[in-house]
């Protein structure tokens, strides 16, 4: 689950958030790898009895250090969308919901993914892109970051979420003079039409679909 950011997370008073957790997952995933490796010991001096206690004790801190990574996303989902609701359920899966007394087109105008594991937006993404079909929005916007606080400088999260609204029907549009390599802004299809490059490129062309 390898972290997109190095720089924390803040909220809107300054706060950091996240971090704490993060950490704690990451002492986990340490517990746990060295029990993995102990346990393969184990097992190859054909101490099986060892090598299962082992492995039993090393699934235990992976299941804490998901859950450490599910608080920690929570908070740092929170903390960039605070007119999201979340909640976890089974660790590391998430749901969303929306504040009482926000209207759904203002709730999902956006979703930031900045601070998150790949594997803890992917299923943000196709759930926000479910909410927004199901509620009647017809353009959204997905921050993803371009990476420059990545550990390594690279984009992780980004052309995961490229290759997934690749998948899906959606439109991805680029809009003159606003180019953002670190957002998508997303316009969805109307039930029973194309999607197709086509058709999109007739729409563009004509200001009708294909």
């Amino acid at each position: 689950m390898g972290q997109t950011q190095s720089n924390p997370v803040r909220d809107r008073s300054g706060k950091e958030v996240g971090s704490r957790n993060r950490e704690l997952a990451k002492k986990e995933a340490g517990l746990r790898r060295d029990l993995s490796q102990q346990s393969q010991t184990a097992w190859a001096q054909n101490n099986k009895a060892k090598a299962k206690e082992l492995s039993n004790a090393s699934k235990v801190h992976q299941t804490r250090m998901e859950a450490y990574n599910a608080l920690a996303a929570a908070e740092i989902f929170r903390a960039n969308n605070p007119i999201y609701h979340h909640s976890t359920r089974s660790g590391a899966s998430f749901l969303f919901g929306l504040f009482s007394g926000t209207s759904v087109a203002s709730a999902l105008a956006e979703i930031d993914l900045h601070g998150l594991h790949v594997t803890e937006a992917l299923p943000m993404v196709q759930e926000h892109l479910r909410l927004c079909r199901s509620n009647g929005v017809g353009r959204t916007t997905i921050i993803t970051g371009k990476g420059l606080h990545s550990v390594d400088k690279v984009a992780k999260i980004r052309p995961q979420v490229e290759k997934m609204l690749a998948e899906e029907r959606v439109k991805v549009v680029r809009e003159a003079g606003k180019v953002n390599e670190g957002a998508f802004v997303v316009e969805f299809a109307e039930e029973g039409e194309e999607v197709g490059w086509a058709g999109w490129f007739l729409a563009g062309l004509f200001g009708q679909k294909a």
